[in-house]
């Protein structure tokens, strides 16, 4: 064919008679923190009362992205594991946990699973609630060894065995993986969700095989734990989709995916290798005008990165029996591309100069509802669609966040990011369906 144109990972360090000490690295899209603004470029008209009323405005939901009903079992047998993990830490610690730092990291861990676990009601029912388990199952674990090596009843020999039987189980997994079904599109994206969770096992290993000495053996154990029961729960949430979808048909979708991810990337290439070297050009390059202290800046620089990143991504799930996440990610790809070759085109109504006032950004935001709705309605019924708007959501919550988070300290480094965040999710929610009608034409 011819073309033209979600769990953190956290490390604890506990000082003997000290305090437990934590730190969360929070990841923003459009290269994270805003800059302030140069001699150049005025502060722009907006009070943080105003940028945050923005950020309260209301976006829209997330889409069901997964085509498969999940049942209530598993979802069912995650709570149940929560529930014995925790089941086995007493309400009160000081009698069998004297160290004050062991305890606070016991207890932050309980506490947090808990926590999470009452916040399961909130989730829409299905594969919502089964992916929601996986963090809460990770704090529970975590708490429940930390508990039991405190009390001398777990050692790292008992960890490094239960690993072991882990690995065993996930690459039985994965070399046993074929694809089948019915429909394609929806093979795709649930194939797509089970091999992310499988690469997610097989991640939770590899970290557990590089933890290294920690302040205290039960630092350590939590930390083994919790990489076992992060994998734990990705293996038999990827197993329960892969046996689900067996259900659903006998048609064999291996060799239809690798031809379709192979052509693909194909087409994409040559325009893949034409953008900008440069990340840091990307603005001029795409505007032919500079672009500095304006959301256009972050936005190209953003689409660039993203699209040359993304392609590598789908052409090493390509060659890793990962073909679903290969299929989907580089539906990104078509997605960002035509994305930069209708800013190129200078086309849309994008709010892309700077914002002169809290309105200019109330405005931007508004467009990306617009779009993102529009796209919603039109693409009922395509999976693909649906899993991919779910990703370009995304920018809007960081639009959201970054006002949040700077509108008291820097309001007019704020307010251009976010509207660059709420740029890039208009213009992408504007060329989903003609990616999404790309990938389908491949996809006998």
């Amino acid at each position: 064919m011819t073309r033209h144109g979600d769990d953190p990972s956290r490390r604890r360090l506990l000082v003997s008679g000290g305090t437990l000490a934590a730190t969360a690295v929070g990841a923003v899209a459009l290269a994270g923190c805003s800059s302030s603004p140069s001699d150049d470029h005025p502060p722009i008209d907006a009070t943080e009362d105003e940028l945050l009323a923005i950020a309260d405005l209301e976006r829209p939901p997330e889409p069901d992205d997964l085509p498969l009903e999940v049942t209530e079992e598993p979802i069912d047998e995650g709570i149940d594991r929560v529930e014995s993990l925790l089941a086995e830490i007493p309400d009160a610690l000081e009698e069998t946990i004297p160290n004050e730092a062991v305890r606070q990291y016991v207890e932050e861990n309980r506490d947090r699973a808990r926590d999470r676990l009452e916040g399961l009601e909130s989730q829409p029912e299905g594969y919502a609630r089964l992916a929601h388990l996986v963090t809460t199952r990770r704090w529970a674990g975590e708490a429940e060894a930390a508990y039991a090596a405190a009390t001398d009843d777990r050692t790292t020999a008992d960890l490094e065995g239960s690993l072991s039987d882990l690995e065993t189980a996930v690459a039985t997994v994965d070399d046993e993986l074929t694809r089948t079904g019915d429909g394609s599109e929806e093979a795709v994206v649930v194939y797509a969700t089970a091999e992310r969770r499988l690469d997610e096992a097989n991640r939770a290993l590899e970290e557990a095989a590089r933890a290294g000495p920690r302040t205290s053996d039960v630092e350590l154990i939590g930390e083994l734990a919790d990489r076992h029961e992060w994998g734990r729960a990705t293996l038999e949430e990827a197993t329960y989709l892969l046996e689900r979808q067996t259900t659903i048909g006998d048609r064999s979708f291996d060799d239809e995916f690798e031809s379709a991810a192979s052509a693909l990337l194909d087409d994409v290439r040559d325009r893949i290798e034409e953008l900008p070297a440069d990340v840091g050009d990307a603005g001029f390059e795409l505007f032919d005008e500079p672009v500095d202290g304006t959301p256009r800046e972050r936005l190209a620089s953003d689409l660039v990165s993203t699209a040359r990143g993304s392609y590598e991504n789908a052409l090493e799930y390509s060659e890793t029996n990962r073909l679903g996440r290969s299929v989907l990610t580089v539906l990104g790809v078509e997605n960002d591309l035509l994305a930069i070759d209708r800013l190129r085109a200078g086309s849309d109504d994008l709010v892309l100069d700077r914002p002169d006032d809290a309105d200019d950004v109330r405005t931007a935001k508004a467009g990306a509802v617009d779009a993102i709705e529009s796209a919603q309605e039109e693409s009922e019924g395509s999976a693909l669609a649906q899993r991919r708007l779910n990703v370009i959501l995304t920018s809007v919550g960081s639009g959201d966040r970054l006002l949040e988070r700077d509108a008291a300290r820097d309001a007019t480094s704020a307010a251009v990011a976010a509207t660059a965040n709420y740029g890039l999710a208009t213009v992408q929610a504007r060329t989903l369906l003609e990616a999404t009608e790309w990938v389908l034409e491949e996809l006998s």
